[in-house]
């Protein structure tokens, strides 16, 4: 994501990530340091939930009989249910104005982190069943993500990542796409 959009994103997350970086002097980032990433977190969150890595998460009705909801309604014994992560990512009343468009900011409006658990993001589980190396996840991302703005220029060595993805049933299938990193480029030469 962050390469298809490099022209308008690059520049203000790697502005964010040299300014964290004055911060801490060059020592080791801490976790304080990560926090302070909110624009890389809001694209982090943004990236996941628009190029979701699976589409639905199903489980099983463990119920003796069968399970009944407040409304009536019921799922039988022994029944799958899927939560569709499609519906919940480009539902607007879920995620805001235009949900099938890349927003990288849109979670800063929020204050909605990426590790947050939350009923409109449900890349890491819900309830008591969350992911519970979700906050590490995140912050192992970040700290990639902040190495790379820092270091590398990032290009598309061909056009195929611009392409739609592709899918082998309900799981969506990586783009092939060769990406090139130059050490050592400097963005203040171009800005």
């Amino acid at each position: 994501d962050l390469v298809k959009r490099k022209q308008y994103l690059w520049p203000e997350l790697y502005q964010e990530a040299q300014e964290i970086n004055k911060q801490y002097n060059g020592n080791k980032l801490t976790s304080n340091d990560i926090d302070k990433m909110i624009k890389l977190d809001s694209f982090v969150k943004e990236s996941l939930r628009f190029n979701t890595p699976i589409i639905d998460l199903p489980h099983k009705c463990i119920s003796k009989s069968c399970y009944t909801f407040a409304n009536g309604y019921q799922i039988p014994s022994g029944r799958i249910v899927s939560i569709n992560f499609c519906d919940t990512n480009n539902d607007e009343e879920l995620q805001g104005q235009n949900p099938t468009e890349f927003c990288a900011y849109r979670h800063l409006e929020r204050n909605s982190p990426a590790a947050k658990i939350e009923r409109n993001f449900l890349i890491f589980g819900g309830g008591k069943h969350a992911c519970p190396a979700r906050n590490f996840a995140v912050k192992k991302i970040k700290i990639f993500m902040h190495e790379i703005l820092l270091k590398y220029d990032v290009k598309i060595n061909n056009e195929e990542i611009k392409s739609k993805r592709r899918y082998l049933g309900p799981y969506p299938m990586p783009v092939n796409a060769d990406l090139v990193f130059e050490k050592d480029f400097i963005w203040d030469d171009i800005n």
